[in-house]
């Protein structure tokens, strides 16, 4: 890797946060992160079968996304009901992000990062966030061939290929939309070339004498480019367009004609963001139902306590009648 020019973002409280779907290289780009000196916390997600290398994602953050996901929809690929940053859920989450960014950024004297595929449809609630505490986001947006996305999503989570492109766009959507397409682009297949650019895009969050010198081989793996989905034809016009124009992209800036066919793109969503919708409050009114099927139960468990100690008490007037009768027996003796 050869040097660069001193860090655009010196000078300030930075987090790097990197978006992107899953199977995209998330996991690739904050590992390289990691090696060239960037902090991450010290609770992450356990590797497994489909991520042996780890997840590299902060635990307490997923539990935070997760939490959003249950209180407004029945599944993380639908979008979110328009109203869903207004809640007070919302506020209440935020509150434990800031504590979660403010803990990480003064624990380390570099800077922190983290990942989380589903960072991305909560870009506004996170833009608060680093506001409120003056901290400047870095984003890094992982980008590869849709074909191989989709084909390892049809492989690790059995998803089929119209949905799996239906959730790849919309992840990478709402990443180049919030943040203006404001993004560093890291290109996963450019990892496995002889003379990678990933590792001189990435060096420009860091100063020269913060950035650690890294050999490819102690980071990329040949292992890793398992799926390449060149038996798969992208049947999403949309989403073919837009990758194109995202992995052209030389220097790791996203490319204008990316942002001019985002809100094409998001007009052309929007036809079907009713059923969306509908799901999303059907969900909500089961929800409530489900609350007050609780709190009935809890109810009737109350009820069936009390009955119980209406018993008992019955039971003990009973002994005690006995005993008076006892006592009305002696003194009449």
């Amino acid at each position: 890797m050869s040097n660069s020019a001193p860090s655009r973002f010196e000078g300030s409280k930075q987090v790097v946060v990197v978006l992107g779907p899953g199977r995209s290289g998330t996991s690739l780009a904050m590992q390289a992160l990691c090696a060239m000196g960037m902090n991450v916390s010290e609770d992450l997600l356990r590797a497994n079968e489909s991520n042996p290398r780890g997840f590299y994602e902060d635990a307490a953050i997923v539990e935070c996304h997760k939490r959003l996901i249950s209180e407004f929809s029945p599944s993380p690929s639908l979008p979110l009901p328009e109203s869903w940053i207004s809640s007070r859920a919302v506020r209440e989450v935020g509150e434990d992000l800031k504590h979660i960014v403010t803990t990480n950024v003064e624990a380390t004297d570099q800077f922190w990062g983290f990942k989380d595929p589903r960072t991305a449809r909560f870009l506004p609630l996170w833009t608060s966030v680093f506001n409120s505490l003056k901290v400047v986001p870095i984003y890094v947006l992982a980008v590869r061939d849709p074909r191989a996305i989709v084909s390892s999503f049809q492989t690790q989570y059995g998803t089929g290929q119209a949905q799996a492109e239906l959730v790849l766009m919309l992840r990478t959507i709402e990443a180049l939309k919030y943040t203006g397409g404001n993004c560093l682009l890291v290109n996963y297949d450019d990892w496995f070339l002889s003379e990678s650019k990933n590792w001189s895009i990435l060096r420009s969050v860091f100063t020269d004498a913060d950035c650690k010198d890294v050999a490819d081989k102690d980071v990329v793996s040949a292992s890793l480019r398992r799926s390449s989905g060149s038996s798969l034809s992208i049947k999403n016009e949309a989403l073919d367009e837009l990758y194109s124009h995202l992995l052209a992209s030389e220097d790791g800036s996203v490319p204008p004609a990316v942002m001019n066919l985002i809100p094409r793109i998001i007009e052309g969503m929007s036809d079907y963001l009713p059923w969306s919708n509908e799901a999303n409050s059907q969900y909500l009114r089961n929800r409530k139902l489900a609350e007050k099927i609780r709190d009935l139960e809890d109810s009737i468990s109350s009820l069936n306590s009390i009955s119980q100690e209406c018993d008992r008490l019955k039971e003990l007037t009973k002994e005690l009648q006995g005993i008076i009768d006892s006592c009305g027996r002696i003194e009449s003796v």
